[in-house]
């Protein structure tokens, strides 16, 4: 019986997890803030009436959200190459040009998986990995919506495992706690204190979640360059 190769595997010093709280701990005002705000329209849905009205900020959201990919995306670039750099307008400003893109890539990348979850849990899964990592694939290599979702898809062939660990499953949980906050934190507070622990809730998981699929994208585009130098 032929044995199962085993995937390759990606190394880069520091555990991921340790490198990303590192980030956060490092620049916590620049991180939480923003993510706190998207809590704050997460939460706004619960006070919605009206579907066009729920479209709308459903929608105002979804491109929050995508910019605040955009900008921990530059975040990153910027803490790599000069950390005094690292100022909540500057970021803002170089990050919203990347969103259209993003709005696009995301689409297939998030809409498409989560939809074919619902009817088998496998295959959606296996296209949320394959695609998990678009947003710094666009933002780092300039790509576009098509693009960078080729790219995401290369670099997650033959490390599965690795990328289903470091982007899937904190994007999960990511979706999971911002759901669960808009339609149950007023359930546990009164309206204006409810407003606290959306923001609250999500700036304690948004930041892992985006910084998590940036340095896996990292980790990975290293590991397949490595791949492809001689070996002596």
């Amino acid at each position: 019986m032929q044995k199962r190769e085993r995937e390759p595997t990606v190394s880069r010093g520091a555990p991921l997890a340790w490198e990303v709280l590192t980030i956060m701990w490092r620049y916590p005002t620049a991180l939480i803030v923003p993510a706190a705000g998207l809590g704050l329209v997460a939460d706004a849905l619960q006070f919605v009436e009206g579907t066009l009205a729920t479209i709308g900020v459903s929608l105002a959201l979804a491109v929050l959200f995508e910019g605040y990919v955009a900008y921990v995306e530059r975040l990153v670039m910027a803490a790599e190459s000069d950390p005094r750099a690292v100022r909540v307008f500057a970021l803002t400003r170089r990050a919203l040009p990347l969103v259209p893109a993003l709005l696009l890539a995301s689409l297939a990348a998030i809409v498409l998986p989560l939809a074919a979850s619902g009817l088998l849990v496998l295959p959606g899964l296996w296209l949320l990995t394959r695609w998990s990592l678009f947003a710094p694939a666009i933002a780092r290599d300039g790509l576009g919506p098509v693009e960078g979702l080729r790219r995401s898809s290369e670099l997650v062939r033959g490390r599965f495992a690795f990328a289903f660990g470091a982007a899937t499953l904190p994007l999960l949980v990511e979706h999971a706690v911002v759901h669960a906050t808009a339609l149950t934190a007023e359930s546990v507070a009164p309206p204006p204190l409810a407003f606290v622990v959306a923001g609250v809730t999500v700036a304690g998981v948004s930041p892992f979640a985006a910084l998590s699929v940036s340095l896996a994208f990292d980790r990975l585009r290293e590991a397949r360059a490595a791949d492809g130098r001689p070996r002596g």
